[in-house]
């Protein structure tokens, strides 16, 4: 046997929603949203809001703060790009919680 063979990569385990790793990466995607829609990149900000909202719910936390707050951060995106009617609806899905966001385009 060589010396320089190769280590032996064990496949990597199936992460629950309530690790640290996912909690982190959804903050981070959340954080990534701010930071890009200060930073006047409004279009990747909206995309980071979005990943940030689908972890959210994916991950168990569907009625919880931090997708309340994710869905409010996507009723801004809407507002200030002129689509009143879905900001309205995502605005309503935060304050109701339970639900998430409330629209048909993929938020």
């Amino acid at each position: 046997m060589s010396d320089t063979a190769e280590p032996k990569h064990e496949p990597h385990p199936r992460v629950a929603p309530d690790t640290d790793l996912i909690k982190r990466a959804r903050k981070l995607l959340y954080v990534l949203g701010n930071v890009k829609a200060l930073d006047g990149c409004p279009n990747e900000g909206l995309n980071y809001h979005r990943r940030a909202y689908a972890v959210f719910r994916a991950t168990g936390d569907e009625s919880g703060h931090d997708t309340a707050t994710a869905c409010y951060k996507l009723e801004i995106h809407y507002a200030r790009g002129g689509e009143l009617s879905t900001a309205r609806s995502v605005y309503q899905g935060a304050l109701e919680g339970k639900r998430g966001c409330r629209t048909g385009n993929g938020c």
